[in-house]
């Protein structure tokens, strides 16, 4: 009877999102929007010189909030009557304009729109603005269980706090995780895993054509910021899985709109508008971060990322391996050949030739997406304050390649000795399964006994 478990699926998720979800035409309603004190601090700002003492800006002075759900080419007209509010407070011909994740796509919708004669340098940092393979898989229907891929991710280190810029991991949390990570590694050895795997693979070819477009649409398929995260070559599989139905396709024809012309007039153009930038000496530097296991539900799992973004997708086209592996030998030994041996990363993950920027594209190792430490803002403002260019040949503290110590909270040159920064060895993982399975319960029995002691003796007082 799946139509029923559909149906109760469908109310399930979309209840969630009720308060959140835009209308059919992709547009908020219900007085939903972003906080009326960012409006107000949008407005502040934008009509205030924040210069500080010493003539310059901190990277953080003027910060543009923004509807990430809405229509990008809505989101740039209001980010340009931003732009031009800020260069009339400060009295600057420019203004330099780092974006972050999603971010990137409404830069992209704002540069097709006004192109760059207000922008000085860009900074795109641990950006989607090429997409992101997550919501692009989620988009297309193609979902899968991977045991290995879970076991990977659930090692991942990734308790960043961005108000302290510190990393977090508490002992409940260390406890819950070697439990969590032991009992998926004892499944994937004894066979579990993949009865686990063969077991959603039926479940959702029978569900899959029926119940994820409702899903979709339940969640965030009316956000059409978030169909920016759409890979250029996916957009009409995914409309055609969406919106297969005349029915569907009329019912969401605003939306359709608004998701089309994103389409025509950005997503099939990002290297020509990257391009175009730099040719009206708007100059460009990339950050990309890596070495995290992507989403274990999705095809896309195995490329590598920072946890959200594939690194080949947010480096804008540099060649990546797989997670857990390495460039082929060949393939390094030909790239050498040609000149190129310079671009690959110290541990033989990366080729950075074949991106859109190669010599101004970074590359942080160990930093997942959600992280935005502070050591990273020193290289940020150097990308949008140069006077040009700043290439990856420049600053000896800023290297192609480097890792992100934690120790130090520093960036680090990567070399063949530093560069193992993953917080799991794929080959070696199985091996410790069953000492953490053994650790966790004898530590979480420790804690239980110790509430128990301590709820006895207060009881007693």
């Amino acid at each position: 009877r799946w139509d029923d478990y559909i149906d109760h699926f469908e109310k399930a998720v979309s209840s969630v999102f009720e308060d959140c979800r835009l209308d059919d035409n992709g547009e908020a309603s219900d007085g939903s929007g972003i906080h009326p004190d960012k409006v107000k601090e949008n407005e502040t700002s934008m009509r205030s010189d924040k210069k500080s003492k010493d003539g310059s800006y901190d990277l953080n002075a003027y910060v543009f909030w923004y509807d990430w759900r809405l229509d990008p080419f809505e989101i740039a007209e209001q980010l340009h009557e931003y732009i031009q509010g800020v260069k009339e407070a400060t009295g600057k011909k420019w203004v330099s304009i780092r974006a972050r994740c999603l971010g990137g796509s409404f830069l992209l919708a704002y540069l097709a729109l006004y192109g760059y004669s207000d922008i000085y340098n860009i900074a795109l940092d641990s950006t989607v603005a090429n997409g992101s393979e997550k919501f692009n898989d989620f988009v297309c229907g193609r979902l899968l269980y991977d045991g290995e891929a879970f076991e990977r991710e659930q090692t991942d280190d990734i308790y960043y706090d961005s108000e302290t810029d510190t990393y977090t991991f508490s002992d409940y949390d260390r406890v819950i995780n070697e439990l969590i990570v032991a009992l998926i590694d004892r499944c994937n050895e004894n066979g579990l895993g993949k009865f686990g795997e063969k077991t959603f693979a039926k479940i959702y070819s029978k569900v899959k054509d029926h119940l994820m477009p409702k899903l979709i649409m339940a969640s965030y398929g009316t956000f059409p910021g978030y169909w920016t995260c759409v890979l250029k070559d996916d957009y009409q599989t995914a409309r055609n899985f969406v919106f297969g139905t005349e029915e569907m396709r009329s019912r969401y024809a605003g939306l359709l709109e608004k998701l089309d012309r994103y389409d025509r007039e950005v997503r099939q153009r990002i290297p020509e508008i990257l391009n175009e930038a730099k040719e009206h000496d708007s100059y460009i530097g990339v950050i990309v971060k890596y070495g995290y296991q992507l989403t274990p539900f999705f095809e896309s799992r195995n490329g590598q990322s920072d946890g959200l973004v594939n690194t080949v997708t947010s480096s804008f086209g540099a060649t990546c391996s797989e997670i857990g592996k390495t460039l082929p030998e060949e393939y390094i030994a030909a790239r050498k050949a040609k000149g190129l041996g310079n671009y690959i990363s110290p541990d033989n993950i990366i080729d950075a030739s074949t991106g859109l920027f190669p010599d101004s594209t970074w590359y942080i190792k160990g930093l997942h997406h959600d992280s935005w430490p502070s050591c990273v803002n020193d290289l940020l403002v150097k990308i949008c304050t140069r006077y040009g260019r700043l290439t990856i040949y420049e600053e000896e503290a800023y290297p192609q390649f480097m890792i992100f110590d934690r120790d130090s909270f520093k960036l680090r040159k990567m070399t063949p000795e530093n560069c193992h920064t993953e917080d799991y060895d794929a080959e070696e993982i199985s091996e410790h399964g069953v000492k953490l399975f053994f650790r966790s319960y004898f530590k979480l029995f420790s804690k239980l006994f110790e509430f128990f002691r301590q709820f006895i003796k207060n009881l007693f007082k």
